[in-house]
């Protein structure tokens, strides 16, 4: 599979390997950036082993560097990371006279459960950027890498590749519910997209989270965020919660919206879905009228697509669209409601993040209901596609007028209004 990802300064292709490989403890990435002054071609770097998740240390990221143009092995080093839900700096490694690199990744005994690896190629130098219990990589390292890029441990991570981004798979027990989210029942596929799950366990009814991890801050930030949803909410489980929403679990924001939490949920919240609300807009935590939407959808729907456009501080816009629809393909025909916040309750942009969760109304599976968690049965939510666009710079910012603007930007300007 290929993965193509853009970045304010970098420009990359990563090549995944093929399913078979992904089974052994081995996997390889090839990640090409813009060649920088000094290469003739652009540089490579390829990762042959890979630590694999949750085996005891010591581990190494070890590959090569190849295409170096001008510059020699030895003007160069590998610069290391491990995200354990932060990011954190390890020893990095100088590339030897063949190209080759090896980095000691997994230490202590907490790094064999990183959820990504980061490798960096960077010229040598006094001193280099660093991670150590950040959000996000350093946005100088952007500035300097010549080549490199992000991957999975080998084995079962805790982490996958989704809508251009990694995400981040929830393993524990906690709100909302409280509830139990397990990793388990989170699968990806090729062909359908994320699929998330509740399932009655001896332990209790098993949830499902996902969030987004944006490596860099740059990557994320104000513009549309669009899910594509395969599965029918108008008939979906009484109990169940699908959260399609921003959040960001520090708290830093004013009140009344500390958690920058905005929210589209699809759920009846255990009353009959037949005769009540399936679904909500909502900037929490709701104290006023104006900052909720909660409606009632007729079906069938078995398709959706649920826009989250969060234009700037005060101002979000939410619509919804009949069918599995890409943002270039929205149109008034297909328009099933659109509600605008305009509120204090609707912060900046801050640090916030993109989560997807399937859980559990109020953490109770004996709660009444037809097609619900205490018939004993599995019950799951396609996630079939994400996008997710920046917002574009203000005119003041460009000191160009609209005709100056490429077709991408107006094309966001149009749905962001």
């Amino acid at each position: 599979a290929e993965y193509m990802g853009t970045a304010p300064s970098l420009n990359f292709l990563m090549r995944l390997p093929a399913r078979s490989e992904i089974s052994c403890s081995l996997l390889g990435f090839i990640v090409v950036l813009t060649c920088s002054a000094g290469c003739a071609a652009a540089m490579t770097l390829t990762a042959t082993t890979v630590p694999v998740f949750g085996v005891a240390p010591p581990q190494s990221l070890a590959g090569t560097v190849t295409d170096l143009g001008s510059r020699s092995p030895d003007s160069l080093r590998v610069l290391c990371f491990v995200y354990t839900s932060l990011w954190y700096s390890k020893e990095g490694s100088a590339v030897a006279a063949d190209g080759s690199f090896s980095c000691p990744l997994v230490i202590v005994p907490t790094d064999s459960l990183s959820r990504l690896f980061a490798a960096y190629v960077v010229p040598q130098a006094s001193s280099y950027p660093t991670a150590n219990d950040d959000k996000y990589l350093p946005e100088s390292l952007k500035a300097i890498a010549l080549a490199g890029g992000v991957i999975q441990p080998g084995g079962a991570p805790l982490s996958l590749s989704f809508g251009g981004f990694w995400w981040e798979v929830r393993n524990d027990t906690g709100g909302p519910g409280p509830n139990i989210f397990a990793s388990s029942q989170v699968s990806i596929s090729s062909t359908s997209g994320l699929t998330m799950r509740l399932t009655p366990s001896p332990a209790g009814v098993l949830c499902s989270e996902v969030i987004l991890v944006p490596v860099f801050k740059s990557n994320l930030g104000y513009g549309t965020f669009v899910f594509r949803v395969s599965t029918d909410f108008t008939v979906a489980d009484w109990n169940g919660v699908l959260g399609l929403f921003t959040y960001e679990g520090a708290g830093t924001a004013p009140a009344p919206n500390p958690h920058r939490e905005l929210d589209i949920e699809l759920s009846s919240w255990g009353r009959d879905i037949a005769s009540s609300p399936n679904a909500q807009f909502v900037a929490q935590p709701a104290v006023a009228t104006a900052d909720l939407d909660r409606f009632a959808q007729q079906g069938p729907v078995p398709e959706s697509t649920w826009v989250l456009n969060w234009v700037r501080p005060g101002l979000v816009r939410f619509k919804v669209y009949r069918g599995a629809l890409a943002s270039s393909a929205f149109s008034a025909d297909a328009l099933l409601r659109e509600f605008a916040i305009e509120s204090p309750s609707v912060p900046d942009f801050g640090s916030a993040r993109i989560h997807m969760n399937f859980w559990l109304y109020r953490g109770d599976p004996s709660l009444p209901g037809l097609n619900n968690t205490h018939d004993g049965l599995a019950h799951s939510y396609v996630i079939s596609g994400f996008e997710y666009l920046a917002a574009p710079l203000p005119t003041s910012s460009l000191g160009v007028g609209l005709a100056a603007l490429s077709p991408l930007a107006l094309a966001l300007l149009a749905l962001a209004a």
